[in-house]
């Protein structure tokens, strides 16, 4: 009996030795947070790893300047690419193509990284990222969003039968996406809601230029794209624009929103830019304090689009 007893702990030992080694067998400096940045160890190792073998496009031009973080996900879909690539050297030059211990590191990163691999592995993953034409690091990093709420209670006193108070809303969602290394596009849509008082007390310009109409109304406020050339020197913006950002620009009253409520402080009204609409503008910077720019637009100069 006491023989039986001691077969049996030198088993359960053996057991518990096989089940905690290969927590012992990563190093602690691979693990990896929740976010991480290019300078962690794991991240300088799959460097390593891609210059060595010569494997282009691993991570993001911001990500190794820095500018921003990757997450575990990220990181198990470029851990992905990285041993797909040597798996294809192999193939191409035989299994003496990459050396042993890069092998055992590889296998250090993924087990590190054993959930998000598994992801990163299925086939739903990998048709998701084929149908985008991109990695999800791509996704997370090159789309953005902003946008805001107003809301105004706008009213009249003194003005006889004609007094009125009204109130009107708007919201904007911009949704702006990195198309290449020097292009954006952006789109943004508006929603507005409420006629203002201007349709009861008239004057020479726009009491509220944050008004629309009485029954809510969605649109396109913009949506354009943006190509910049020799270090930002030239710069081409086309699609649905509006003229008055960029030719008639004031720090202090250019946005009803968040400036002056009344249209003759937002926009010029001699210059009489047309409304948002089909354009194209250029802009060169010909010196440090020269600047030319050229724009069109097929708005129409009339319209209280702002």
């Amino acid at each position: 009996m006491k023989r039986n007893w001691k077969k049996l702990m030198a088993r359960l030992a053996v057991m518990t030795v096989g089940l905690v080694s290969p927590a012992f067998a990563l190093n602690p400096d691979l693990a990896v947070p929740e976010q991480v940045e290019i300078k962690h160890k794991a991240c300088q190792e799959m460097l390593r790893l891609a210059a060595t073998y010569q494997v282009e496009g691993l991570f993001s031009k911001e990500f190794e300047a820095g500018q921003v973080c990757y997450t575990r996900t990220d990181l198990a879909v470029v851990l992905e690419l990285l041993t797909e690539k040597l798996a294809e050297k192999v193939v191409e030059e035989g299994s003496a193509a990459v050396a042993k211990e890069d092998l055992l590191l590889l296998a250090e990163l993924q087990d590190e990284l054993r959930g998000e691999m598994l992801l990163a592995r299925t086939r739903t993953f990998q048709q998701r990222r084929d149908d985008l034409g991109t990695r999800l690091t791509a996704i997370t990093r090159n789309i953005s969003l902003s946008g805001g709420l107003v809301g105004v209670l706008q009213g009249s006193i003194g003005n006889g039968p004609s007094d009125h108070a009204d109130a009107v809303g708007r919201g904007d969602l911009v949704f702006s996406f990195t198309v290449g290394e020097n292009t954006i596009a952006v789109i943004d849509v508006e929603a507005t809601g409420g006629n203002g008082i201007d349709t009861r007390v008239p004057s020479f310009s726009l009491l509220n230029a944050v008004a629309g109409s009485t029954g809510d109304t969605v649109r396109f406020r913009e949506a354009w794209v943006e190509h910049a050339a020799f270090d930002d020197r030239l710069i081409l913006t086309a699609g649905k624009i509006d003229l008055t950002n960029y030719f008639d620009a004031n720090g202090v009253a250019n946005d009803e929103n968040s400036q002056f409520l009344a249209g003759a402080f937002v926009n010029s009204a001699v210059l009489g830019a047309p409304g948002n609409g089909p354009g194209a503008r250029l802009q060169a910077k010909l010196g440090e304090s020269l600047t030319f720019g050229l724009g069109y637009g097929s708005g129409d100069t009339d319209t209280e689009d702002v």
